[in-house]
């Protein structure tokens, strides 16, 4: 069983399908660990995003940080503990044929925001970092309980449980 995804606000997928037609290099940055690199690929096709039209490419497992990250199909995986400024200013001193003119950076915490825009300076082209906001309302409503839950399972039977399934079990309702 997995448990379906959907983007946090409807129209992203067809936004990214607009960038990669007009030939702008979208690649996903995130702090998940490698071990969840062929999942994310699945997420993100199951709402429609494939993010090897136009990423990067690049092969790329090595440690660029202070655990090691993975590059695959457009997604930079940096693990929960690297600095993702530095793994991404690493990532693209490390794939110079493929000339960057502007890097757009959006995450959902200030920090890598912060980090982004500090490893980003010592570059020559133009930088943007923007702190994403629509999901706070869902990080506020974080049940920890339900989330050791889902970890517990995910951990055990490698099935992700959905929020609602998590809090029937607490609650005896399965």
């Amino acid at each position: 069983m997995k448990t379906l995804v959907q983007p946090v606000e409807r129209m992203t997928p067809a936004l990214i399908r607009y960038l990669q037609k007009n030939k702008v290099k979208v690649l996903a940055l995130t702090a998940r660990p490698l071990t969840l690199a062929n999942r994310s690929v699945e997420q993100l096709s199951s709402i429609g995003i494939d993010l090897t039209l136009t990423a990067p490419s690049a092969a790329l497992k090595q440690r660029l940080g202070t655990e090691p990250t993975l590059y695959n199909k457009g997604i930079l995986l940096v693990g929960p503990h690297n600095n993702k400024g530095t793994v991404l200013a690493q990532f693209i001193k490390s794939n110079t044929q493929q000339p960057i003119s502007k890097v757009v950076f959006i995450d959902d915490k200030v920090g890598n925001v912060q980090n982004v825009d500090e490893g980003l300076k010592g570059f020559s082209f133009p930088h943007f970092e923007l702190r994403y906001s629509a999901a706070d309302a869902y990080v506020k409503s974080f049940n920890s309980k339900i989330g050791d839950l889902q970890w517990y399972v995910f951990q055990k039977n490698k099935i992700i449980l959905s929020d609602s399934e998590a809090a029937k079990i607490l609650n005896g309702q399965r």
